[in-house]
């Protein structure tokens, strides 16, 4: 079933594949770039849940004489916690796409 070819095989031309591409090399590369191996990229993991932040609308009102500022800062310190947990989130996530960015350019896929 079909031909098998030992050693390389340089077409000066276009190159059609009818069926499925079934390559069991270690390396590949495209448009040029010479081939390289498979890059592992490690998947984002799971972000971390943030607090429900109960901020007082429109602004943080001034504490009665009869109230502490317990319910307000910790309202400010709930908020504080999650803007930290995005950013740190955000950080992880730019991380994660540039390592797949540069894996897709050392296959020569596109060009940043």
């Amino acid at each position: 079933m079909g031909q098998h070819i030992q050693g390389p095989l340089v077409c000066k031309n276009d190159v059609t594949i009818g069926d499925d591409l079934n390559h069991d090399g270690s390396n590949v590369g495209f448009f040029g770039t010479t081939p390289t191996t498979k890059t592992a990229v490690a998947d984002v993991g799971a972000f971390t849940a943030m607090g429900a932040v109960a901020v007082p609308t429109p602004a943080i009102p001034p504490v009665p004489a009869n109230d502490t500022a317990d319910d307000t800062v910790l309202a400010i310190s709930t908020l504080d916690s999650n803007v930290t947990q995005l950013k740190t989130d955000l950080d992880t996530l730019r991380t994660k796409v540039n390592d797949l960015l540069d894996a897709l350019q050392a296959y020569g896929w596109f060009e940043c």
